[in-house]
């Protein structure tokens, strides 16, 4: 059986760190979100939503991909309303899923996109992201808050905890 470690999480949260760390120590595929997005950025003929529309069909076919190779996969994306759609379009597949929303406290993202972009650019829209995430209620239980943390300690805990199966 193969797993899906699906990361999400506003920006600042750690989910590259995670999926990198993840991606390194066990040898799980990767699959970047971010890096399938932003070829898509610029294309005017394209909305926001029907952008996100075609990267996380992108995502998919990535993952059915490497499932039919028997790797394991370790997705890093921010997941707003995907979840069951992304799981039912899998059911065809013997998979177990974690899946994990990863948080920080305000002054820790802000401290984090400082050192990352060098500037506040995504703020606003990670603050923006950080409560919606938070306030769904399909997340609750699998919120996980990084502040203070180590990326060896975030991954340990992401790993081992049986609240992030799906």
């Amino acid at each position: 059986m193969n797993s899906i470690y699906l990361i999400s999480g506003p920006l600042g949260a750690g989910k590259s760190s995670l999926s990198r760390l993840i991606n390194k120590k066990y040898g799980y595929a990767l699959i970047d979100g971010d890096a399938m997005f932003g070829p898509l950025e610029n294309v005017r003929s394209l909305e926001w939503s029907q952008r996100l529309k075609v990267t996380w069909k992108n995502i998919l076919e990535m993952t059915k991909n490497y499932l039919s190779y028997d790797l394991d996969v370790v997705i890093d994306f921010v997941v707003e309303d995907e979840l069951d759609w992304f799981i039912s379009e899998l059911g065809n597949f013997n998979i177990r899923f974690k899946y994990v929303v990863l948080v920080a406290k305000e002054d820790e993202i802000k401290k984090r996109l400082i050192k990352r972009d060098g500037g506040l650019q995504y703020q606003d829209r990670s603050l923006v992201l950080l409560n919606q995430l938070q306030s769904n209620e399909r997340n609750i239980r699998f919120i996980l808050d990084t502040t203070g943390k180590t990326n060896q300690e975030v991954c340990d805990l992401f790993i081992s905890g049986k609240q992030f199966e799906l």
